[in-house]
Formats: structure tokens, sequence, C-alpha cells
């Protein structure tokens, strides 16, 4: 499954999250800001369901290994390249991701 657990989950499946991050993750990029995205996390579960997905489309076509390792460099890639002037939130990772 790719969800955290933990005592702080108060015993949900899904722990704190509000849903699983599966491909049925329900937020979208564009409810950032409204209904239940409007709070730092809820933006974060987001941003995690968004790069979880991407890993597993990868994965599917690249095969697990080579997909996990091209996401992540890309990630990692993109946080380098995010100017040191923008304040680390989602919007500003996400444009440092896309180059």
């Amino acid at each position: 499954m790719s969800h955290a657990t933990s005592s702080a989950g108060q015993g949900r499946r899904t722990g704190r999250r509000t849903h699983p991050y599966d491909a049925d993750y329900p937020g979208k990029f564009g409810d950032i800001g409204s209904g239940s995205y409007d709070s730092p996390h809820a933006v974060g579960e987001i941003w995690c369901a968004a790069l979880m997905q991407l890993t597993r489309n990868l994965a599917g076509v690249l095969g697990k290994p080579r997909g996990y390792a091209i996401t992540w460099q890309a990630v990692i890639d993109g946080i380098k390249l995010t100017p040191k002037s923008i304040i680390p939130r989602m919007p500003g990772r996400r444009l440092g991701s896309a180059g």
C-alpha cells in the first residue's frame, strides 16, 4: 500500500492521510486551495499522490527499478534547480521539477 500509518493516524487505515496514495486518490493539482485542499498538509498529500502516480506510470512502462530511479532522480534534480528565492511550497517545487 502507498500510505503512511502511525499512532497519530488514530487507527485509520490511511494513517494521517485522508486517502491512500493510489490510482484512486481524489485530489488533483487544480483542487489546491479549495475544499479540503486548503492546508499545507492537504497540499502535500496532492504533491505526494502525484509523485506516487508518476512513479507507478514510469515503473509500468520501464520496469520497477528503472521507473523508480528515473522518477526520483527527476525529483532530486528539480529540487536542485529550484531557485533559492522560491519559498519551498509545492508550486515552487513543481516549477523546479518541471525544469
